[in-house]
């Protein structure tokens, strides 16, 4: 039985006596994210090979420097290329963050937990519903904080 329901910008947030059950489209931006990481590098290999079969100097450089860079930016967002998870216990949470993004216009809700990842909420910003998710978050010994 949920404890507390809260509305997200795509999707809900139930916070229950041991646990928060997040319903949200993090799991489509992932899979999204990994099917524009692998496409981008399979277009590289593509420039790559083309130019190593057509004997072409720049589309080999111009397909390795593409396949270098795509490489590199998977290495540095590894973090992102993990499956966001549905369910989080209040137990491995350490702190909650409301931070306001001006570049998008919208509220994220950060959830620090204790293996050093961090779970991003597009969290529809109510002050009723932000006092509340702060007072049944204190309950539980978690802090709240606005960035």
């Amino acid at each position: 039985m949920a404890y507390k329901y809260f509305s997200l910008q795509d999707g809900s947030m139930e916070l229950h006596n041991d646990r928060i059950v997040l319903d949200d489209e993090a799991v489509k931006r992932y899979w999204n994210g990994i099917i524009m990481r692998s496409f981008l590098l399979f277009n590289g290999l593509v420039y790559l090979f083309r130019g190593w079969k057509q004997e072409d100097e720049v589309l080999v450089y111009l397909g390795a420097l593409h396949v270098v860079v795509v490489g590199l930016s998977m290495l540095f967002q590894y973090k992102e290329m993990v499956r966001p998870a549905k369910e989080i216990l209040l137990q491995d949470i350490v702190q909650v963050s409301l931070r306001y993004d001006k570049w998008q216009n919208k509220h994220d809700l950060l959830l620090q937990l204790k293996n050093g990842r961090v779970r991003r909420v597009q969290f529809l910003v109510d002050r009723g519903q932000y006092a509340q998710l702060q007072t049944n978050l204190s309950e539980k010994g978690i802090s709240l904080t606005e960035l």
